[in-house]
């Protein structure tokens, strides 16, 4: 499967590490409250699985929203850097 990807074991555990790494950093101080389950699983009723245990439901939004949460914090703190940074190119002609 790897190599179907193209990238090699060590590839992939360096791709793990960095992950960890960043998620680590930015995700230190997200939580998700319980209002903000309740909102969501108020938006989304009509799509939500009615079969599925409500604690395993919660649990499932509850960790959909962290990483939601998450993505946006780490493109954040990307822009900043991205904005913040003094890059030079120099091009030879």
């Amino acid at each position: 499967l790897l190599k179907a990807q193209g990238i090699s074991n060590t590839e992939l555990s360096e791709q793990i590490k960095l992950q960890k790494i960043v998620t680590s950093l930015a995700g230190k101080n997200i939580s998700v409250e319980e209002k903000e389950i309740d909102e969501y699983i108020e938006k989304n009723k009509e799509t939500l699985p009615q079969d599925q245990d409500a604690n395993k439901l919660r649990g499932s939004i509850k960790e959909q929203l962290r990483e939601e949460k998450l993505q946006q914090k780490i493109q954040e703190n990307v822009q900043t850097l991205r904005e913040k940074a003094k890059i030079y190119f120099f091009v030879n002609y």
